[in-house]
């Protein structure tokens, strides 16, 4: 993942003797790390949000969506989320990274 957001915190697990379960390809020595099929979990999470815009919001709205892009995973889930998303709510208008929008795009995109 290039930089490590996540040293401080896992030191701090490991020193409170506290388990850690790792999802993701995050490098390091402590924590079991486990192999998730990411398009799948993205989809289920894009499927949970569709139902909510349908539940209160009539199916209808915007959804910005943040993951991890430049990775696998990131890409992959994100995938997943955007295709559970329109499965579910096709209505509703998503900005996400994989349409490589910048600031002032979903700026933008989220006032129409």
């Amino acid at each position: 993942m290039g930089e490590p957001l996540l040293d401080n915190s896992i030191a701090e697990l490991k020193n409170g003797h506290i388990p850690l379960l790792l999802a993701q390809a995050y490098n390091s020595a402590y924590g079991i790390k486990i192999q998730l099929n990411d398009a799948v979990l993205g989809h289920e999470q894009g499927r949970y949000a569709g139902q909510v815009f349908l539940d209160k919001a009539d199916g209808k709205g915007t959804a910005v969506m943040l993951t991890f892009m430049g990775t696998a995973f990131g890409t992959l889930r994100a995938q997943g989320m955007r295709d559970g998303l329109n499965q579910t709510a096709p209505l509703v208008n998503v900005l996400d990274p994989l349409q490589g929008y910048t600031r002032q795009q979903a700026n933008a995109r989220s006032a129409t």
